[in-house]
């Protein structure tokens, strides 16, 4: 039997790294599932960039979920902003990080228990989607490589726009 490590797991780091990897079309499909998903979620609204406006860059962070026989279970996609790039009392205010309420990681813990479940390890998909934002206007670029996909699947009514216009504007 063949074990991933680390020095074996080698996942793109751009999209143009995905298009030339040989699991293509499963990291392609991940990026697809990402931004429907976002889409769903009604994660930001899809605008015409103002003027004088900055714009945050983001960028794919792409990887694998493996069973534990170290099998691949599924791949995963998810586009996030640089945040690296923002500057204090420009584009934030203070830090921190929205996560999961401690009541609801007990109450599954609880019902696993009480179902004698065995817990390895769980996954919550779209972990942010209701943190607060401490700013009125914060802008991210189009997610590279599927502008015209959310192009198709958001603006079915502005077919004259190009996507180098548009920005997303963050929720």
């Amino acid at each position: 039997m063949k074990y991933v490590t680390s020095s074996t797991i080698v996942d793109p780091k751009t999209y143009k790294e995905v298009l030339l990897h040989k699991d293509r079309d499963r990291y392609l499909e991940a990026i697809k599932i990402e931004i429907d998903d976002l889409l769903s979620n009604n994660t930001w609204d899809l605008i015409v960039k103002p003027k004088n406006s900055r714009v945050m860059k983001g960028r794919w962070i792409l990887n694998k979920k493996y069973n534990l026989d170290n099998t691949i279970k599924k791949y995963k996609a998810r586009w996030v902003a640089k945040g690296f790039l923002q500057k204090y009392n420009s584009n934030y205010i203070k830090t921190f990080a929205s996560t999961s309420k401690p009541t609801i990681i007990r109450l599954l813990i609880a019902i696993a228990a009480y179902l004698d479940w065995e817990i390895y390890c769980w996954d919550i998909k779209q972990a942010f989607p209701d943190a607060v934002i401490d700013r009125d206007n914060i802008y991210l670029q189009l997610p590279i490589g599927v502008e015209e996909y959310i192009l198709n699947k958001a603006l079915k009514d502005l077919n004259d726009t190009k996507y180098k216009d548009l920005i997303l504007a963050i929720k």
